[in-house]
Parts: C-alpha cells; structure tokens; sequence
C-alpha cells in the first residue's frame, strides 16, 4: 500500500506540474492574444473610419456623376433644339432665296425677252431698208 501511496503521490505531483506549466502556458496564450486585440483595436477603429469616410466619398461621388450627366443631357438637348433652329432657319434662308431667285429671273427674262423682240423688229427693218437702198427703192 505505501508503494500505491507512493505511486499515488508522486503521480499526484506530477500532475500538479503539468497543470502548473499547462496554467502558465494558457496563461501566457491568453496574454498575447490580449496584446493581439489591444494591438488590432486601433487598426480596427481606422479600417472603421476609413469604412465611413469611404461611404461619404462614393455617396458624393454618385451625386457628382448623376449632376454631371444630367448636364450632359440638358446640353445635348440645347444642342439639338439649335441643331433644329438653325436647320428651320437655313430651309427658310433657301426657300427665300429661291423665291428671289425666281423674282429676278421673272424681271430680267421678261423685259430682255422684250428687248429681244423689239432688236428683231429693229433688224428686220434695217434689213427691209438695206435691201430697198440697195435695190434703188
């Protein structure tokens, strides 16, 4: 019995000493995984902040591309409604111009097709005296 003791105890003790070193190693596995979240807490706080700043920039960078096209549309629609001013303006400009066009045809034809009538006679008379005067008439 007093080997069983003996057994006993000493295995007693030497499970008293792993558990003390088994302590100490949790103890020091529990204290660098504080210094680990003391050390992170910081980082994660920052990464937090530059989550928030980031959110603002792109909200305000939505704003800024949704006011830029909305820009972009109103000036291709001034553009368009110029495009179509100017175009309305030139069909004008051409229909008038081919009005006074046919304006000044109409007042040079007719009184040169006069005058042309009025040569022909001229000649055809100068022609019938020539011919008079020639023939001793």
């Amino acid at each position: 019995m007093l080997v069983i003791a003996i057994k006993l105890d000493h295995g007693l003790r030497t499970m008293v000493a792993l558990l003390e070193r088994l302590e100490a190693i949790v103890e020091d596995a529990f204290g660098r995984i504080n210094s680990a979240i003391a050390t992170a807490q910081p980082l994660v706080s920052a990464v937090q902040t530059l989550d928030r700043r980031s959110a603002v920039l792109l909200e305000q960078s939505l704003t800024q591309v949704h006011r830029t096209e909305q820009r972009i549309d109103n000036t291709l629609e001034t553009g368009r409604e110029k495009l179509q001013q100017l175009s309305q303006s030139l069909d004008d400009v051409f229909d008038r111009m081919q009005q006074a066009t046919s304006e000044i045809q109409q007042a040079v034809l007719r009184p040169s097709s006069e005058v042309a009538a009025v040569a022909k006679g001229i000649r055809s008379g100068l022609q019938t005296y020539l011919k008079r005067r020639v023939s001793g008439q």
